[in-house]
C-alpha cells in the first residue's frame, strides 16, 4: 500500500467509527446500554469484603439497590467458572447492587426521615415496641405472592425498636415473609428480618429479644402471637419447655408498627430457627443442623437420616444411643409436649454441636402455640386441662394406625415408645424425670409467675378481656394430675403416693437434689425413691428426722421409699 494511502486511512477509519457512535447514541435500544454505562453501581460482593468496603457502608457513603440486571448481570453458578479466580468471592454478582448515597449525613444521624413517626402514646412501660417501614410497592409484593421464598423476596426496609420509650435501634435492614399459613391472605403475617452488612445495619444485640449477651444477631423474626383469643400461650410452653430442660428459640413480646400504623395483634421477637442464627447463639458454625420445616445442609440431612435409620430398624442398644443422643433432652422434649398439650409438637430441628467433648443429638423445641388451650375443644367441649397428653407422643401396637406410624412417625417419638416399651432402665429413667418435674420444676410459685407475668403483658398491651389469664391457672392448677394419669393409664406407672414433709417456713431443704425452703408436698409412683436433706444452717435443737411419727434418722439426710403416703417432720430438743 502507498505512503499517501495509509496517510489519509487513518482520520477516515476514525471519522466513520465516530460516526458510527454518534449514530449509536440516537438508537433507542442503544439508550439503556448508554444509561448503564453512567450508573456508578457496583456489585456488592466487591464491598462486602475488607476493610474499605466496612467503612463506606458504616459511613452510609453507599447504600443498596436492587440489580435489574441491566447494568450487572447475576453470576449463574452453573456457567461461571468462580473458582477459576483467586477472587471468586468479589466476582459473584447478585440481587443487589451499591451505589453512592447522597443522603448520606441524614443516614448517619439516625435516618429519622426513614421511620413512621410513632406516636408517644404507644410508648408504654413494659410494652417493648418495633417499627417497620416497607416501601408499599415493595410489600404488596411480598403480601402478593405469600408463598415466594429466598433472597428474590427480600426487600429492603427501615427498623426502628423501642424500649422503656426509648428508641435504641434504627437502621436499614432486609425483610421478607415468614412462617407456613400465617403467610396466606387473612392471616396476621409475621417477617423475617436480616441484618446483612451489605444493608451496613447497626448492632441488634441478643438479650433485646431475651438471649444472654453476646455477638450481634445477623436475623430474627416478628412473628405474629396466635390464637388472638389466646395470647402468650405459645410463649408459656416455651417457658414450661425451657424450665424442663429443653432448648428453646429467645423471645421479646412487642407492639408493632406497620408503615406507620399500631397493629391490634400482639407480636414478639424470637429468633429464627435456622443455621444462621443458630451460629449466631453458638458463636461458632460447626454444627449439624436438620430443620423440620426448611432446608438442611446434606451433611446434617445424611448423618440425621442414617441415625434415623437404625432408631427405626436396628435394635436398640442403650449405652451406645446415651453417647450419640442426649436423652434427658428427649425426656424434657416429649413431657413439655405432653403437658401444654401441643397438637403439633414434633417440629423444631435436631442439632449436634461438633465442638462439644461428646457430640450427641438434641433437638429444639419450635412452634408450641397449641399449648395450654385445647385445638380441637370447640368439637369435645370439654376444659383445655382435660386433653390429650400422652396420646400426643405415645403409641401402642392397638393404637389405630400404629405400623405405618411404627416406619413414617417422627423419629422422637419412635424413639421415644421404643425406649419406654423395650428398655426398663430408661422407663424407670423417665418417670422418675416425670415425678421431679412435677414436684419440683412445674410447681405452683413458678407456674403462677409466669401466669403473672403474661396478665402484666396483656394489660400493658391493652387487652382488657382476661378471661384466658384464669384458663391458663385452671390449667396449670388440674393439668398434673391429669398427666399422672395418663402415665398410670398408657405406662402402668403405678399408684400415687403423696409425701408431706413438716418444717420451719425458712428452713432449707435440698429434696430429691432439688433446693426447697419450708413445707414441702410431693406426689410419687409407688415404690420411688424420696431423699430429703437439711441444707441450711447447723442448728443446736435439730435432732433428725420422723417418718410417720417415728424417729428414723438423727442425721441430716434421711432416704426412703414411697410405699403408701408419708409423713416426714422436723424433730428437735424438747
Amino acid at each position: 500500500m502507498r505512503p499517501r494511502a495509509v496517510k489519509w486511512l487513518v482520520p477516515v477509519g476514525l471519522a466513520g467509527f465516530l460516526a458510527a457512535g454518534w449514530g449509536l447514541e440516537r438508537v433507542a435500544a442503544f439508550q439503556t446500554a448508554k444509561a448503564a454505562l453512567r450508573d456508578p453501581a457496583v456489585p456488592t460482593a466487591l464491598l462486602n469484603r475488607g476493610s474499605l468496603g466496612r467503612l463506606l457502608r458504616h459511613l452510609r457513603l453507599v447504600r443498596p439497590v436492587p440489580n435489574d440486571g441491566t447494568l450487572h448481570s447475576k453470576s449463574a453458578y452453573a456457567k461461571t467458572a468462580l473458582d477459576a479466580s483467586l477472587f471468586q468471592k468479589k466476582r459473584v454478582v447478585g440481587s443487589w447492587l451499591y451505589e453512592p448515597n447522597p443522603d448520606w449525613v441524614d443516614d448517619w444521624t439516625g435516618g429519622a426521615e426513614a421511620h413512621s413517626a410513632v406516636e408517644s402514646d404507644w410508648l408504654r412501660p413494659g410494652r417493648p415496641l418495633i417499627a417497620l417501614d416497607v416501601a408499599p410497592e415493595d410489600l404488596d409484593d411480598l403480601l402478593n405472592q405469600p408463598e415466594g421464598r429466598g433472597k428474590e423476596w427480600e426487600r429492603p426496609a427501615a427498623l426502628a425498636f423501642y424500649r422503656d420509650g426509648q428508641r435504641i435501634f434504627a437502621d436499614r435492614v432486609g425483610v421478607r415473609l415468614h412462617g407456613g399459613r400465617s403467610r396466606l391472605p387473612g392471616h396476621a403475617h409475621s417477617f423475617r428480618v436480616y441484618l446483612r452488612e451489605e444493608y451496613g445495619p447497626a448492632p441488634f444485640w441478643p438479650e433485646w429479644i431475651g438471649g444472654a449477651p453476646g455477638g450481634r444477631l445477623s436475623r430474627f423474626v416478628i412473628r405474629a402471637d396466635w390464637p388472638d383469643r389466646y395470647p402468650f400461650a405459645g410463649l408459656l410452653a416455651f417457658d414450661v419447655a425451657e424450665r424442663l430442660g429443653c432448648t428453646v428459640p429467645r423471645t421479646q413480646p412487642v407492639a408493632l408498627v406497620l408503615n406507620g400504623q399500631l397493629q391490634t395483634n400482639v407480636y414478639h421477637l424470637s429468633e429464627h430457627v435456622g443455621r444462621a442464627a443458630w451460629a449466631d447463639r453458638l458463636g461458632h458454625k460447626d454444627f449439624w443442623m436438620f430443620i423440620y420445616k426448611g432446608q438442611s445442609e446434606e451433611a446434617a440431612t445424611e448423618a440425621y437420616g442414617e441415625w434415623s435409620h437404625r432408631i427405626v430398624w436396628d435394635p436398640l442398644d442403650y449405652e451406645g444411643l446415651e453417647r450419640e443422643t442426649d436423652l434427658d433432652n428427649l425426656c424434657a422434649y416429649v413431657f413439655a409436649v405432653a403437658y401444654a398439650g401441643v397438637t403439633d409438637g414434633f417440629q423444631g430441628a435436631a442439632i449436634r454441636n461438633l465442638r462439644e467433648e461428646a457430640p450427641r443429638w438434641t433437638w429444639i423445641n419450635w412452634d408450641m402455640d397449641h399449648g395450654f388451650w385445647d385445638f380441637f375443644g370447640n368439637r369435645f367441649q370439654r376444659p383445655a386441662w382435660e386433653q390429650e397428653s400422652w396420646e400426643l407422643v405415645y403409641k401402642r401396637k392397638t393404637d389405630r394406625n400404629y405400623a405405618h406410624w411404627r416406619r413414617y412417625g417422627d423419629i422422637r417419638a419412635i424413639l421415644f415408645a421404643r425406649l419406654m416399651k423395650e428398655v426398663p432402665a430408661f422407663r424407670e429413667r423417665f418417670l422418675r424425670f416425670a415425678t421431679d418435674s412435677m414436684n419440683h420444676c412445674l410447681t405452683d410459685a413458678f407456674l403462677a409467675a409466669r401466669i403473672d407475668h403474661y396478665e402484666q403483658l396483656a394489660r400493658a398491651f391493652g387487652r382488657t378481656d382476661l378471661g384466658f389469664i384464669a384458663e391458663y391457672r385452671e390449667f396449670a392448677q388440674r393439668r398434673p394430675a391429669v398427666v399422672s394419669a395418663g402415665l398410670q393409664r398408657l405406662l402402668e406407672a403405678g399408684k400415687l403416693r403423696r409425701v408431706d414433709v413438716r418444717v420451719p417456713a425458712d428452713a432449707r431443704l435440698r429434696i430429691d437434689g432439688f433446693d426447697h425452703v419450708g413445707p414441702y408436698s410431693g406426689t410419687y409412683f409407688d415404690g420411688q425413691a424420696v431423699a430429703i436433706e437439711w441444707a441450711g444452717a447447723v442448728l443446736t435443737d435439730f435432732r433428725g428426722w420422723t417418718l410417720d411419727g417415728a424417729p428414723v434418722a438423727a442425721g441430716a439426710r434421711l432416704e426412703f421409699v414411697a410405699d403408701g403416703d408419708r409423713m416426714v417432720a422436723f424433730r428437735a430438743t424438747p
